[in-house]
């Protein structure tokens, strides 16, 4: 985890890290992780943010076995995130990385 303050002396937080298949923690400091169901994981702040946070999320493997997988966040607020990965047509497990930010 990572705070920065502007100028203004506003502070934005930075959480970052990865997450493998089964939901375990692979990098990354500020969060706790773990696979709800297949497909589905739950990424929770140690430190939650003042409002809103931005969440961005991104596969992680070979591009040969991971080319048709998406990651999409289906749920954010200040305290954790929730996505899912999946093939085109079923929900698969799969390690991501990811990053948010928001006001401190």
């Amino acid at each position: 985890m990572t705070i920065l303050v502007n100028q203004s002396g506003g502070q934005t937080q930075y959480i970052h890290g990865s997450v493998d298949s089964q939901g375990n923690k692979m990098w990354g400091e500020g969060f706790n992780c773990r696979r709800l169901s297949k497909g589905a994981y739950l990424i929770e702040f140690d430190t939650p943010f003042v409002g809103q946070p931005t969440a961005v999320c991104t596969i992680k493997g070979a591009p040969q076995s991971t080319f048709n997988i998406s990651v999409g966040i289906v749920e954010t607020d200040t305290s954790k995130f929730v996505c899912f990965t999946s093939a085109p047509d079923k929900v698969i497990d799969c390690g991501f990385s990811f990053i948010v930010f928001g006001e401190a």
